[in-house]
């Protein structure tokens, strides 16, 4: 098999597991057998253990096979593109700070009202990543290390309306009525007039904050750049496992309660 091939088969792996687990009926089916908790410890425990696979197969083949596209070697191509995959990283970022107070947060128990950065876009992680990632691959090396960041963007791209699907038929009208005034492309529901900027909910604090810990990542590029880039999947892995296992024992504590 060649080296793009290994990737591909890589992302099938996980893509395949994560949508028989994830999707109904079997979702629902061991949801119920197993309790919630428990479900999403073993989902997160198996999409790590994928993504564990994925990195190991990057590290191996990932420098191998055919060149990537060669815009790395114009240099006003590639500084467009890495100002392009840092402001996807910060967007991102921005995400995961607001995610506490997002519907997507786990065992959420009501839908609030979109603020902060949901006003710009209710899925700022997963468009930040799929920024990142495209970038990433067009600037990638190889064709196999542009396939391994491709898969993040249509992870995150094709995520974010199984999201939506997911948390509409959980929560019905609530999370239908959030759907209708916000967007996942950024900015599309204020220039619709869905949404409308307010101050003084931290919008601008979170993007603070999203951009320093995204200039701190960008600092440790040298480490993530290793082994082809696999350390980038690994630690997702590995903080998939940990969150796994602290969700597992979560649910333990739920049940002997």
């Amino acid at each position: 098999m060649t080296a793009p091939g290994w990737i591909m088969l890589g992302w099938l792996v996980f893509a395949g597991a994560h949508l028989a687990l994830g999707l109904p009926p079997m979702r629902d089916h061991l949801a119920r057998r197993l309790g919630e908790p428990a479900f999403v410890a073993m989902f997160s425990g198996i999409a790590a253990l994928t993504f564990g696979l994925l990195a190991v197969l990057v590290a191996v083949h990932g420098g191998q096979g055919p060149e990537g596209t060669g815009l790395r070697e114009m240099p006003a191509a590639r500084t467009a593109l890495a100002a392009l995959a840092f402001a996807g990283l910060v967007l991102a970022m921005a995400g995961i700070v607001h995610y506490a107070r997002s519907p997507m947060a786990l065992f959420r128990t009501h839908i609030r009202p979109p603020s902060g950065i949901e006003r710009i876009t209710r899925h700022a992680f997963f468009v930040g990543i799929s920024v990142f990632a495209i970038a990433h691959a067009l600037i990638a090396p190889t064709l196999a290390i542009a396939i391994y960041f491709g898969g993040f963007a249509a992870l995150a791209l094709v995520g974010m309306p199984l999201q939506d699907r997911k948390l509409l038929r959980k929560w019905g009208a609530p999370y239908a009525e959030y759907l209708a005034v916000t967007s996942a492309v950024p900015g599309l529901a204020l220039l619709q007039g869905r949404q409308s900027w307010a101050g003084g909910e931290g919008t601008g604090r979170t993007l603070a904050w999203a951009a320093g810990i995204a200039g701190l990542l960008l600092l440790a590029h040298p480490l993530w750049s290793t082994a082809n880039g696999a350390t980038f999947a690994g630690l997702i892995a590995v903080g998939g496992l940990l969150a796994s296992a602290r969700r597992w024992l979560h649910s333990r504590k739920t049940r002997e309660a």
